[in-house]
């Protein structure tokens, strides 16, 4: 992303964009609510997986055991339905993507925070007016973003 080319850092600006794409993937799954209630949510859940990733870094076997059992309710989970099996999944992928990734707790935190920024801009791109071939000021301000 634009960002880690701004700010000389190119971890932000990828931190970021997985951040993004994958609270994307979360919100276009068969959305039961409106699309900007699955954002949120989807967000929130993938942020706080993110910064227990990171505050487990350091201790393996906690990981372990964390991991072993959000696995284990996210196979659960999937008996409600596809999407949140999904979603379900993607949020252990957050809590996997620290926790690897992190140098220490607070680098770990610091890519949990990229991650957050990343997601957050998926909401505000569901919180933009629907676009098309009439709407074409949006399209550049969502290009702009």
């Amino acid at each position: 992303m634009e960002w880690g080319l701004l700010l000389n850092d190119p971890l932000a600006g990828a931190m970021a964009s997985v951040g993004a794409f994958i609270c994307g993937i979360g919100t276009l799954l068969s959305p039961l609510r409106h699309p900007v209630v699955n954002a949120v949510g989807t967000v929130a859940a993938f942020s706080a997986m993110a910064v227990l990733g990171a505050l487990v870094h350091g201790t393996t076997w906690l990981f372990l055991l964390l991991l072993a059992g959000a696995a284990f309710a996210v196979g659960l989970w999937r008996t409600v339905g596809v999407a949140p099996g999904i979603r379900g999944c993607l949020l252990v992928i957050g809590l996997m993507i620290t926790a690897d990734l992190a140098p220490d707790v607070h680098g770990g935190l610091v890519i949990a925070g990229w991650i957050a920024v990343g997601t957050g801009l998926v909401v505000v791109v569901w919180l933009l007016p629907p676009y098309g071939p009439r709407f074409a000021s949006q399209r550049r301000a969502l290009a702009a973003l």
